[in-house]
């Protein structure tokens, strides 16, 4: 069984705990050099960060009922639809350390909001 050691954790690991990063013609497979569990780790933290960043440059608090509220509960709500560069949702703060510039420019088009007045405005534009 082939041992590889994570960068993060320092645990001497089973290859198989690792993701592949490239499979190269010629050297074979390359793995990432963190494991799966340390990788989830980073980019939950990054993406944690990330969201802390975008909250606080939309303003921190929510744009209908000006609440400040937990960062799990802050949505980005585009005010028009057919600007979003991506369907899913917040991708543009997905896999980064820091917010990008091509995450602000996704973000001024957005408004910020907690969960229950994004409903709300969802729910009205079914009305």
């Amino acid at each position: 069984m082939e041992l590889k050691v994570c960068r993060t954790c320092q645990q001497e690991l089973a290859i198989t705990e690792f993701s592949v990063l490239t499979k190269l013609k010629k050297s074979g497979v390359k793995y990432q050099c963190d494991c799966k569990k340390c990788r989830s780790n980073i980019r939950r933290d990054n993406s944690r960060k990330t969201k802390a960043e975008a909250i606080a440059y939309k303003g921190g608090k929510c744009n209908d009922c000006l609440q400040v509220v937990h960062q799990a509960a802050f949505e980005f709500h585009h005010e028009d639809p057919s600007t979003k560069a991506n369907k899913e949702p917040a991708h543009f703060l997905l896999d980064t350390a820091g917010l990008t510039d091509k995450a602000k420019q996704e973000l001024d088009k957005c408004v910020l909001l907690c969960a229950n007045c994004h409903r709300v405005r969802h729910f009205s534009d079914l009305i």
